[in-house]
């Protein structure tokens, strides 16, 4: 079929014969490296080939043709997109890819549990169609494909019910396509080449220029007359529920990717610190409480996270070297700064009458809650739009509201108060480090600091006379937090622990 030129030069040169027309097929490329092919051209290379071309021509759909990819944009389309969100999360968890061949036909799983339990999101998806394709087309390979007189079949991995809207508004006319069901996994697990043969027969499939940008199609590419392996520059797949927001999946998705930090950080500490300072002062009501401060530390995080949103933004735009992650350079979320405003106001009144149960709320209580919230966003609007080495004297304003924000509705204890003070100084400290050593967030583990603190402040509480206090459930659940996040650290000290004049 050709030869691949291996000398020691950095331009190699496949010379593939194209039966048609006796003519051969020069395609120059870099010198091969990781995720590179032997078949790697241009897209002006590809161009020029469905020009020239006498046989028929087979092309990739999803970032080839369709420069997104159709799978994930359906998925996305799918309304309510939060219950969406939650039945292929659940898919994530139960795998049941497992047991039909493996990761290769999650997608058959995902779209088969879409179709089947929001099954109007098909119908959607063919009304919106037009508006889909608009934007999506690869217009200079689509004007090619509509100006030859060869045969042209659209191939894909992708799901016929799917593709074949699209590929209807792209005005293509005498298009065939070749695209798997939803219904079945077999397709995917014969791959692409297999259902091509099926389509075209190995003669034809010998004679057909290919398309594709993927390198997992190499078997079909090697199959080709005029293999063409492209990676289009306007390809911009899009993740899926990119638009998709709730509080904290800005965090987890964009500002701290990998960290876990909405589970170690957010509720280990800050929330779990909101419910065990008050639970002990509602005893006999202690379920509703616990459920206003959840939906009231919900609507606190959604203005907290719109302050991270605006961090990363204005760093982008006004810092020289701006610490940004490459979740954030991808635009892996687009969220407009509506939807935090309507999660915070929502869960918010509805902390708010939780709490407030078997009683009625006052309308004080909203406006106190809406001050807070306003304030909020008012320091963090601030935080972001000064020098950094300033921001060291605005974070724990910040820190203060991410304690005890709740307690313009909750009382507490004064030996809550302590362990608010503590909590604050010792995220305070570590930001400070990171500030004037200019270099990562400290990683040094202060939960025994911050254990031994609180007994210090504990001996406070007690030197005022006040051992109720310090017996109360309010004290012992806070001991018992402390010792939680203590509970790594501790045994080893203990451990180590011994007498010196022994």
């Amino acid at each position: 079929m050709g030869s691949l030129d291996c000398g020691t030069g950095g331009v190699h040169s496949l010379d593939r014969f194209d039966p048609t027309n006796g003519r051969r097929l020069k395609i120059e490329m870099d010198q091969m490296d990781d995720g590179t092919t032997p078949f790697d051209a241009s897209p002006q290379q590809a161009l020029d080939v469905i020009e020239d071309h006498d046989g028929p021509i087979l092309v990739d759909f999803d970032e080839t043709l369709y420069l997104r990819n159709s799978t994930s944009d359906f998925i996305s389309s799918a309304r309510p997109s939060i219950v969406a969100f939650l039945i292929i999360k659940v898919l994530d968890v139960l795998k049941p890819w497992r047991w039909t061949g493996g990761t290769v036909s999650r997608d058959v799983w995902r779209v088969r549990a879409i179709m089947t339990l929001l099954p109007w999101t098909l119908f959607r998806w063919k009304r919106k169609a037009t508006d889909i394709a608009s934007g999506t087309l690869n217009e200079p390979l689509a004007t090619s494909l509509r100006e030859t007189d060869c045969r042209v079949v659209v191939s894909t991995l992708g799901f016929e019910p799917i593709v074949a809207p699209l590929v209807d508004n792209f005005g293509m006319n005498g298009v065939e396509l070749v695209a798997m069901s939803p219904w079945s996994t077999a397709d995917r697990q014969r791959g692409k080449l297999a259902m091509a043969e099926d389509a075209m027969g190995k003669e034809t499939l010998a004679q057909c220029a290919v398309i594709t940008d993927s390198d997992q199609d190499i078997d079909l590419l090697r199959a080709s007359g005029a293999p063409l392996r492209v990676v289009w520059p306007d390809a911009a797949p899009e993740d899926t529920f990119r638009r998709l927001y709730f509080p904290t999946r800005y965090i987890s998705k964009v500002k701290r990717p990998g960290s876990n930090y909405v589970r170690n950080v957010i509720l280990k500490e800050d929330i779990a610190l909101w419910i065990v300072s008050s639970a002990g002062l509602a005893t006999t009501h202690l379920i509703p409480h616990i459920i206003g401060l959840l939906l009231l530390a919900v609507s606190f995080w959604a203005i907290y996270e719109m302050g991270y949103i605006d961090n990363d933004r204005c760093a982008a735009k006004h810092e020289a070297e701006p610490a940004l992650t490459k979740e954030f350079h991808r635009r892996q979320l687009t969220i407009p700064l509506w939807k935090p405003v309507v999660w915070a106001v929502v869960t918010g009144v509805a902390g708010i009458f939780v709490l407030r149960l078997p009683e009625a709320p006052r309308l004080l209580d909203f406006a106190e809650w809406a001050g807070v919230l306003l304030f909020l966003a008012g320091v963090y609007w601030l935080y972001n739009r000064i020098d950094k080495q300033t921001r060291i004297y605005v974070f724990p304003i910040l820190h203060i509201l991410r304690t005890s924000a709740f307690v313009v509705l909750v009382p507490i204890l004064p030996i809550a108060a302590i362990a608010f003070v503590i909590h604050i100084v010792i995220r305070w400290v570590n930001y400070y480090v990171y500030r004037i050593n200019q270099g990562p967030w400290p990683s040094s583990d202060l939960s025994l600091v911050r254990l031994f603190t609180f007994f210090a402040g504990g001996i406070l509480v007690v030197s005022r006379g006040q051992w109720g206090e310090l017996v109360s459930t309010t004290a012992l659940a806070l001991l018992a937090w402390h010792l939680f996040l203590a509970r790594h650290k501790l045994p080893t000290v203990l451990k180590a622990a011994h007498r010196i004049d022994r």
